[in-house]
């Protein structure tokens, strides 16, 4: 199934656009497609966390990803 991931702050550096479209295996998991995305985008493996959102709600690693779901990656973030 092809997938939209909107990515924002580094995780947008790392990936070099504010979307990646993919094709990930029907029924993946939150957990699997962050895996399958650290081994295509190693330098996503620095970041200390990274939080997927489905549907504009965070999820676990467990969550099952549907086509047509809104995917989001939310890098970690500081400031002042």
């Amino acid at each position: 199934m092809q997938l939209v991931i909107q990515t924002f702050g580094i995780a947008r550096e790392i990936f070099g656009s504010n979307a990646h479209r993919a094709d990930f295996k029907t029924g993946i998991t939150a957990g699997e497609l962050l895996e399958e995305l650290k081994q295509q985008f190693p330098s996503l493996v620095q970041l200390n966390s990274i939080i997927v959102a489905v549907n504009a709600t965070y999820v676990d690693s467990s969550t099952t990803i549907n086509e047509g779901d809104e995917i989001a990656l939310i890098p970690p973030v500081s400031g002042g």
